[in-house]
């Protein structure tokens, strides 16, 4: 019997295999680096996590329409369409902006996604006993050389087979710190067949010193009182009073900022990656008695 107790997961590691099952679920790979999806298209499969071609557009045709509570009377009218009415953009794009130490001198960056391409499966067949067509999933990695901190832009090309994905970015100096924003484009075109081969799935941008030391500097948060209103600026203050243990390292445009510690000190960072889908740990809170 004691050996069956010893073998139950805690309620703390049950939690986590049910978050890491569900964010695989809806970001992918569910399968793998190396997966097979036996559907018509890999879109339809994961539902975030994806920068689309370069200049793509989503028709109000392409949304389904959401189930309604109830339907139109008389006395209410008829009830609002929940698709969109007009063309929207999807994003091609995401990136972060992040602070650095004066006295760093390069930067080295990473950029992973994954690319499906139409295939014959390795273990599916047909009714015929034909290889299945599928969607075949290769991880694409890069890893850039050291990148010099001084002022301009950033242009480099992760994966020499995917040449239109690109990691672009513009440093500047300011008074105390290295300002960097860095963005993951997809540029690629959209074929009209197998449309899905120029769509970039599952993508991380991740940035650290060469040499691992902990170069990232907090985001300023003061402002001048004189350039704010005097209550928006109390609020701020009172804030900045309330949470400054929270150290701010960087900041997301399209995506949110994952920040790897120094050594268990938050107020020291070794690396940022962005995060599609991101997480936080809420303490634990005792009411008074």
């Amino acid at each position: 019997m004691s050996n069956v107790l010893q073998t139950i997961p805690s309620p703390m590691k049950i939690r986590d295999e049910l978050e890491q099952m569900v964010l695989a679920d809806l970001l992918g790979p569910v399968g793998g680096e190396e997966e097979e999806i036996d559907e018509p298209s890999v879109r339809d499969r994961y539902l975030v996590g994806m920068l689309a071609p370069k200049w793509q557009e989503l028709s109000p045709e392409e949304f389904d329409e959401l189930p309604q509570g109830g339907s139109g009377s008389v006395e209410d009218g008829t009830t609002d369409s929940t698709s969109l009415t007009t063309t929207t953009m999807s994003p091609s794009s995401f990136g972060m902006t992040f602070c650095v130490d004066l006295e760093a001198k390069a930067l080295q960056v990473t950029a992973k996604w994954g690319h499906y391409r139409r295939d014959h499966s390795a273990t599916l067949t047909t009714k015929t006993g034909d290889k299945k067509l599928i969607w075949k999933r290769s991880h694409r990695v890069g890893v850039s050389a050291p990148i010099p901190l001084k002022p301009g832009r950033i242009n480099w090309t992760p994966d020499a087979d995917f040449p239109e994905v690109q990691v672009q970015g513009l440093i500047r100096k300011r008074d105390h710190f290295w300002s960097v924003t860095l963005f993951l484009v997809n540029g690629q075109q959209e074929p009209k067949r197998l449309r899905d081969t120029a769509w970039v799935f599952q993508p991380e941008l991740s940035v650290q010193s060469p040499d691992g030391q902990p170069i990232f500097h907090s985001r300023p948060q003061q402002r001048d009182p004189g350039k704010s209103d005097p209550v928006t600026f109390a609020e701020e203050q009172e804030m900045a009073m309330l949470y400054r243990h929270q150290v701010e390292f960087g900041v997301g445009h399209g995506v949110s900022v994952h920040v790897d510690c120094f050594e268990g000190d938050c107020n020291r960072a070794v690396r940022l990656s962005t995060k599609v889908v991101p997480t936080y740990e809420v303490p634990r809170t005792t009411p008074p008695t």
